[in-house]
């Protein structure tokens, strides 16, 4: 039976080339039903359905799942011809990978080492390392590897056995004494200690309080028995790391090291000026606009200067946080959002002329600040409104083939697979053939490659496929229960998701409006029901729609407040409003966190681009002002 079933794999590998595009709904069944066989031992079954799935896009990848699965139990020669023929494709580094990995555990260290020697993969060439060292250590190239070494923080997994053989007997100290420095600056302390037993004594001792006094700088910083000189760089990042979590009694840190004389000068100023930056975005700080005016002028960089615009315009000081906007570098000065604020400082003071000269610099542009400053002159969003009306360009026959590899691949639910050909398609494929791609993706639902490849193929026609109203019937029934417009949840998926359904962070947030678990099971349970998969459009967007209902009565029902909480958490917004401000748009630009002020600008971006596609002029300055519901 194996010679049967290795006969029909290589029928199908060598008929790859003649591949036809858009599989037929039987293909589909095909694949899926192709994969359950594989996962059962089902040679029949399988043989069946790849027989069904010949000259498809499609085929190798069910070849794949049962080459990868049958690896210990197919002949070598037939693996290997099978990534031959698909040395392309987009599973070939990952099987290859396990092949070799399989062939160094069955010690067939010859075989390995003739293969792999010149491989342009580093984690193969380990491999191959690997089987150099347990079969013929004198032909190991130690500096071959020291190359690698010196140039990555970790080390890949199949480097690691090499990484150790080489570190006992082959690195260099100093190389060792270089490593070590840079993994502490990069915070990798956990490798920076692993690299210690290999030291001299005295870099070890001395490393090892560099790593305590960066890992653990308020309990550490200022009870070292021993300080050394030289290491401004090891004392300044502990000084930083500290002012990050309390910027407070990092204070003290700072005048203990500059009292010690453990810092330069530049560092100092640099870690004055940084905690300053911290202080100023702590509502219990003690006199934060005070600290900033103490840093002479010619030291003050742009964030210690926005953050000296900010408390001065908190406290209506308009003449003196217009000061600070007008030092800023030419770089940031250019910046959209401190355009505006010259603009609305001009204005505070009377200017009202300069005022409407500094806000037509950005009034055409379709974004937070660009909306603001039409709104200030009461002018519409011309531009936006031709890009609506504008026609989508012409679609091209679409050719390239990651593109349509990626459309097969959406098809038998591949995602990870399809989005690699995507990102193909987006790196190599003409602007016509990313326009076309748009459209098709978007036509059969993937709304989530269309904006991509939208986005990349840089033309303004096609709205609708940028900014797309997917999954309208649940957005609907959700903004109907809660009295959300449904523009406003269309603005938050996109912002969240990108209107990826399966997508989930590295926060381990799930889904178009990406959940975390915890949170899912809470809004499952107040509506009565048990958790359904996050992945599920149905059921996240309705879980997301109760947790936007849930923070607001944490945050009260500005719209701005509710979608800050929905990415920083309801109990630190809270914190942010009190006291409450005045001004909203300035308290959008005081929030603290900067991913949380960017994600509330965005989604309000979009939610205009929304309504305008629906046809209703909405002001963003009405968004800023609106509480929910409606």
């Amino acid at each position: 039976m194996k010679v049967k079933v290795i006969a029909i794999a290589l029928i199908s590998m060598n008929v790859v080339c003649q591949t036809s595009w858009a599989l037929k709904s039987e293909e589909i069944t095909a694949f899926t039903k192709g994969k359950t066989f594989i996962q059962n031992n089902d040679v029949k079954g399988y043989e069946k359905s790849l027989k069904t799935l010949k000259n498809t896009s499609v085929a190798p990848y069910l070849e794949y799942y049962f080459v990868q699965q049958n690896l210990k139990k197919l002949p070598r020669e037939t693996v290997l011809k099978f990534l031959q023929n698909n040395s392309d494709a987009l599973f070939a580094a990952s099987l290859k990978n396990d092949f070799y990995r399989y062939e160094l555990s069955q010690k067939e260290y010859s075989f390995i080492i003739d293969h792999l020697m010149d491989d342009s993969s580093q984690f193969l060439r380990c491999i191959a390392d690997d089987a150099i060292l347990q079969s013929n250590p004198k032909a190991f190239d130690a500096k071959r590897f020291q190359s690698y070494w010196v140039k990555v923080s970790t080390p890949l997994s199949t480097c690691l056995p090499v990484e150790k053989v080489w570190l006992n007997q082959y690195a260099p100290k100093e190389i060792l004494d270089q490593k070590t420095g840079e993994l502490i600056k990069n915070l990798q302390l956990s490798r920076a200690k692993n690299l210690l037993p290999h030291l001299p004594e005295a870099k070890r001792k001395y490393y090892q309080s560099m790593i305590q006094i960066v890992e653990n700088p308020a309990g550490q910083l200022m009870k070292q028995k021993q300080y050394f000189k030289d290491s401004s760089q090891f004392y300044a990042l502990a000084v930083r790391q500290w002012g990050k979590n309390d910027s407070t009694n990092a204070l003290n840190g700072l005048a203990f090291v500059k009292k010690n004389q453990l810092v330069t000068q530049s560092d100092y100023s640099a870690l004055r000026n940084l905690l300053a930056v911290f202080q100023a975005g702590r509502a219990d700080a003690i006199n934060p606009l005070g600290r900033i005016e103490n840093i002479p002028k010619k030291e003050q960089g742009d964030d210690v200067k926005i953050s000296g615009f900010k408390l001065n315009a908190q406290a209506g000081n308009c003449d003196a946080a217009l000061d600070y906007l007008n030092r800023l570098s030419v770089k940031a000065s250019e910046d959209p959002t401190w355009i505006y604020w010259q603009g609305k400082m001009h204005q505070c003071i009377g200017n009202e002329t300069q005022a409407a000269e500094v806000f037509k610099k950005i009034a055409g542009q379709t974004s937070f600040y660009g909306f603001l400053a039409a709104d200030e002159l009461n002018q519409p969003y011309s531009v936006l409104e031709s890009i609506v009306k504008r026609k989508a360009d012409k679609r091209e026959t679409l050719t390239d083939k990651s593109f349509k590899v990626a459309l097969d691949l959406m098809k038998v639910d591949e995602r990870s697979f399809a989005y690699q050909a995507w990102q193909q398609g987006l790196r190599t494929a003409s602007q016509g053939q990313k326009n076309t791609a748009s459209f098709i993706a978007y036509d059969q639902g993937y709304y989530d490659l269309g904006i991509r490849a939208g986005v990349a193929a840089k033309m303004p026609g096609a709205l609708h496929i940028r900014y797309p109203m997917g999954y309208e019937k649940e957005v609907n029934q959700a903004a109907n229960l809660y009295g959300y417009p449904s523009e406003l949840l269309w603005g938050l998926i996109r912002q969240e998701s990108l209107f990826q359904p399966d997508v989930k962070s590295h926060a381990n947030a799930y889904g178009l409006m990406q959940l975390l678990i915890p949170t899912a099971e809470k809004m499952a349970q107040k509506l009565g029901e048990k958790r359904g998969s996050l992945y599920n459009p149905t059921d996240n967007i309705r879980y997301g729609s109760a947790y936007l209902n849930d923070v607001s009565g944490v945050v009260g029902k500005n719209w701005s407040y509710i979608l800050a909480s929905y990415n920083a958490g309801p109990h630190k917004v809270k914190h942010w409003i009190n006291p409450p401000m005045d001004n909203i748009v300035l308290w959008v630009e005081s929030i603290p966190y900067r991913e949380t002020r960017g994600y509330v600008k965005s989604i309000l971006e979009n939610v205009v681009i929304y309504h305008y596609q629906k046809g209703r002029k909405v002001r963003i300055t009405e968004y800023l002002n609106r509480f929910y519901p409606e």
